[in-house]
């Protein structure tokens, strides 16, 4: 568990799933229900980057008002750049909230695995880089 102590009863880990839109509603209901606030939600594009936008949802009441301006038209989730693919930061009072809302996430086949970067290997013939 990759989870920091922000000070008085913060913790804080990032968390990366992937679902369809139709499931956003599930996510982040099933987070704030364990008493997490979702504090930003992020992507990485083939052209830009990693993109990432503020959230800040901790309550049933910001999931609704998230959900009504994404139907509203006017946006869209940034997920449906990547196929259902982020990632969240996630933030509670205690590190066993955290562990619950992976194992909630696991549950509801969101949860995506952890995996480490590849090692850099240079092949037979290729010069290294930087020379």
């Amino acid at each position: 568990m990759l989870a920091s102590h922000l000070g008085p009863a913060v913790y804080r880990t990032e968390v990366a799933v992937q679902h369809s839109a139709d499931q956003t509603r599930d996510e982040l209901l099933t987070l704030v229900n364990l008493g997490i606030t979702v504090v930003d939600v992020a992507v990485e594009h083939s052209v830009y980057g990693k993109l990432r936008g503020e959230l800040r949802i901790s309550s049933f009441v910001q999931v609704n008002e998230f959900l009504e301006r994404i139907a509203s038209g006017r946006s869209h989730l940034l997920s449906e750049l990547t196929e259902g693919r982020h990632t969240h930061t996630l933030e509670a009072s205690t590190e066993l909230l955290l562990e619950r809302a992976r194992d909630e996430l696991q549950r509801l086949g969101f949860l995506l695995p952890v995996t480490e970067p590849e090692p850099y290997t240079q092949s037979a013939g290729t010069p290294a880089r930087g020379r």
